[in-house]
């Protein structure tokens, strides 16, 4: 019973934060696109492109204080184009990605 109150203690004083991922996908393709923005695996937006420009969305994301969180965000078409990136949030702010898909 201690073990699980002093676990809980320790996460419980870890604390969570939140920070801001600033994504830029651009589309190089001569077609506009509809792109799936997602983090860790899980679709966190839609959004049009058209042909030759960048779109930009901002997400919130969250972790644990003083550990970190690792983030993978990742754009795709249903078209077939990918890209994405991986990245280390240690404090809260804004992290900025860039992903092409073309």
């Amino acid at each position: 019973l201690s073990v699980g109150a002093v676990l809980g203690y320790v996460i419980g004083s870890a604390g969570i934060q939140q920070a801001t991922v600033c994504v830029n996908v651009e589309n190089r393709l001569v077609m506009d696109l509809s792109v799936q923005v997602l983090v860790n695996g899980k679709v966190r937006t839609t959004i049009e492109i058209p042909s030759g420009q960048t779109a930009t969305v901002d997400l919130a994301v969250r972790f644990a204080v003083p550990d970190g969180g690792l983030f993978e965000v990742e754009a795709f078409a249903t078209t077939g184009p990918r890209d994405g990136d991986t990245f280390f949030v240690s404090s809260p702010g804004t992290y900025v990605v860039s992903l092409r898909l073309g």
